[in-house]
């Protein structure tokens, strides 16, 4: 019995590996225009020839929380990506920006590109919390994670898409 559990227990993992991150294909990134909270204006076609990463998150959410020390190393690690952190709570009690600037300087993060804006999310059909895309410098979305990300995943996402 103790068998059968452990290799139902490793199917749902391989399964979930499979659905919640896999190369998107060739398929155009749709762009949009948002706002940052430090009032600067971004359009994900700014960034044309470089790997950007999107970050759809909320201070709420545990596994987004969980995520985010791995994201931040990230954009150490990898200066030239272009990082944005699409925060979409809005919808679900609107999280304002001294919320979310509270929790990255008690995190000790810091981003440059920190958007509020939920239209985004539509557009890309984030469903779920965390959900994180890697855009290729052609502007196609390379790959996806739906759920946490960690940060050799992450890694590779973007060195692969930067190969592309």
């Amino acid at each position: 019995m103790k068998k059968k559990i452990t290799v139902f227990a490793l199917a749902l993992v391989l399964l979930f590996g499979i659905s919640a991150c896999g190369k998107s294909g060739n398929e155009k990134a749709t762009d949009f225009t948002a706002s940052t909270l430090d009032g600067r204006t971004v359009s994900l076609s700014d960034y044309t020839g470089r790997v950007v990463v999107i970050n759809f998150w909320g201070t709420w959410c545990p596994y987004c929380v969980m995520e985010m020390e791995d994201i931040y190393a990230a954009t150490q690690t990898y200066p030239d990506v272009v990082f944005l952190m699409v925060n979409t709570s809005q919808s679900l009690g609107h999280e304002s920006a001294d919320t979310i600037n509270a929790y990255f300087d008690l995190a000790g993060f810091t981003f440059d590109n920190i958007i509020l804006n939920e239209s985004v999310a539509q557009s890309y059909g984030v469903r779920s919390f965390p959900t994180t895309y890697v855009i290729d410098a052609q502007g196609n979305v390379y790959d996806k994670v739906t759920g946490t990300v960690d940060g050799t995943t992450l890694g590779t996402m973007i060195e692969k898409a930067g190969q592309q």
